[in-house]
């Protein structure tokens, strides 16, 4: 009954076709507009971007006597959805849309269908429910790439999200292990698929009737399929796809030779040139990523992902000024963007543009509400706020970052270092304390630590914690600096100079530790030692030092000296 394979094969691309393009509506519906230039909203199989996989592979599976593993077909631009809600939604419409098929199919038998002997189309039917029913749980389930996966991966908590992304790749072969090797696994999933079946009024005895017909009939058909596709597929995008197999295991040249082979059979490709703008950039070859992003432009400049790429890849060259026109032209196109406005204010907020930055975050926490990027939205709007030093509000900011993610030390560090510029240094240090509690390690918290002790006098604690930030990082200058400043507290003056020593060893330029260790010397009386250190000093900033001197009691015992005065002369003799 060659009909059998006729009727599965043309209703399984039909399904196959109807989930992918549920998928792509709903991610239309979401803000994903690009689904539309790339052709995703249809129903024809030769618009996918991978029929062979998606199509044909699944009909082999059956072949074979196996089951019809579902296949990715359409390329999402999540970046682009509005909500997390809609990330939900576009992984399940692909279910969704089988669901609606397989009770379509149903309907005649829940009519009173009975299948017959010689009823060659009925034991299709039901065979095609079958697989729908079980292809729908499969899908259901959350593992890693599947769209059960899908719907749930938007509220888990990031970190999560990060360890099951790096799984991913690995997910459908698990699901293989699981269905092949884990017989309770495997016949708890047909069990409900028989269940569900009975249900719908589909005899299961049919459905693997109308499978094994299949089976005896299909092989001249599914070789005859694979060829039609071979014949009429997108041969660039065959290319396109295989580039993108490469970048996604960082095989970046031989991506780029992919994409380059996509653009000789079709140079105005608008998302190969976009793919090998991106490769280029991941090669450090700049100039020529940045020539590529134009030509993106050139070809579909009413898109916002090359304005965003553009964008991202100007501010990592420091080319600020250009960066904020490429993210201008990305959140005019699409304003409900909030990766844009997020890295929009970032650089805002490095050309120290600290109000246009506040509004960019403030956008960027409106159209997204992903818990991860909120939080940092709330972090760069505090330090924005600190760079107008308006500190309260900064605090505010810090306290809402850090209660979306409160296992982030720098929110904690940024938030401490916010109350030392309100001289609230109690709140500071616990601050510090909390940062340390998350990243014990980091050795710019044990000298900011030690700073807050500093402050309240506490320099027998100070000492221990720029002791740990020397011991985590040697060569960190200003641990060495600050750990002399505490010493000169404690009067222990040949400890700080030596301590100073070995701080001007890691960076002989640094003017501040010059001038102290000149004011420790003053304090021992040692004249020609303090002026040759403070003559140093002053050859960095003359104004500053001389006048820091001028008023600083830790040079009274050496202040009537000739040399010192030489150095540095009191205003009148200057007048």
């Amino acid at each position: 009954m060659w009909q059998v394979a006729v009727v599965v094969c043309a209703g399984w691309v039909a399904s196959l076709c109807l989930h992918e393009f549920g998928h792509a509506i709903v991610a239309y519906w979401g803000g994903d507009k690009s689904v539309k230039e790339k052709g995703y909203l249809t129903l024809n199989p030769l618009k996918y971007t991978e029929p062979g996989v998606s199509l044909i592979l699944p009909l082999f599976f059956l072949l074979i006597g196996g089951i019809a593993l579902p296949g990715g077909a359409v390329y999402i631009d999540r970046a682009q959805l509005r909500h997390r809600w809609w990330h939900s939604a576009v992984s399940a419409a692909g279910p969704f849309a089988n669901i609606i098929l397989l009770l379509l199919l149903a309907i005649p038998f829940q009519l009173g269908w009975t299948v017959g002997r010689d009823d060659w189309l009925g034991y299709s039917v039901a065979f095609l429910v079958l697989l729908e029913i079980f292809v729908v749980l499969i899908n259901l389930l959350p593992i890693p790439p599947l769209d059960g996966y899908g719907i749930i991966s938007p509220w888990l908590p990031p970190h999560l999200q990060r360890q099951f992304n790096k799984f991913g790749k690995y997910g459908i072969w698990v699901l293989i292990g699981l269905l092949w090797f884990v017989e309770p696994f495997n016949r708890l999933l047909w069990d409900c698929t028989f269940a569900i079946s009975n249900s719908l009024s589909v005899p299961p005895i049919a459905a693997l009737m109308g499978g094994e017909l299949f089976r005896k009939n299909s092989m001249i058909l599914v070789i005859g399929l694979v060829g039609i596709m071979w014949l009429f597929g997108n041969k660039e995008r065959r290319w396109y796809d295989k580039g993108n197999s490469w970048m996604g295991v960082k095989r970046y040249q031989r991506a780029l030779n992919c994409y380059n082979k996509a653009l000789e059979i079709k140079p105005d490709y608008y998302e190969a040139v976009l793919a090998k703008a991106w490769v280029l950039s991941q090669t450090e070859r700049t100039a020529e990523a940045l020539e590529a992003y134009d030509k993106a432009i050139q070809l579909q400049g009413n898109r916002p992902v090359a304005w965003y790429q553009k964008g991202a890849l100007l501010a990592e060259q420091h080319r600020d000024t250009e960066a904020i026109e490429a993210y201008d032209r990305a959140v005019e196109l699409q304003p409900n963007w909030g990766v844009a406005w997020f890295c929009r204010g970032i650089v805002l907020m490095k050309s120290e543009r600290y109000e246009d930055a506040i509004a960019s975050f403030e956008k960027a926490r409106k159209y997204d509400s992903k818990t991860e990027q909120t939080a940092y939205a709330w972090y760069y709007q505090g330090s924005s706020l600190a760079g107008l030093k308006k500190y309260e509000k900064a605090i505010e900011a810090y306290d809402r970052a850090i209660q979306l993610q409160p296992n982030t030390e720098i929110f904690w560090l940024f938030r401490g270092d916010a109350l030392s510029s309100l001289n609230r240094h109690e709140e500071r240090l616990a601050s510090y304390e909390e940062a340390l509690c998350l990243k014990p390690d980091n050795h710019l918290i044990w000298v900011r630590k030690g700073d807050a002790l500093c402050q309240l006098q506490r320099h027998e604690e100070s000492l221990a914690a720029y002791d740990r930030a020397i011991e985590l990082q040697p060569n960190f200058p200003l641990a060495s600096a600050r750990r002399g400043i505490a010493l000169m507290e404690l009067q222990r003056y040949d400890d700080a100079i030596a301590t100073y020593n070995y701080a001007l060893q890691i960076e002989p330029d640094d003017p501040d530790t010059w001038y102290n260790k000149a004011c420790c010397y003053a304090q021992q009386e040692e004249v020609y030692s303090a002026i040759e250190s403070l003559q140093q000093a002053i050859d960095f900033n003359p104004k500053k030092f001389r006048n820091a001197a001028r008023t600083d009691s830790d040079f009274d015992e050496i202040r009537e000296h000739p040399l010192f005065q030489k150095l540095i002369p009191s205003r009148s003799d200057r007048t």
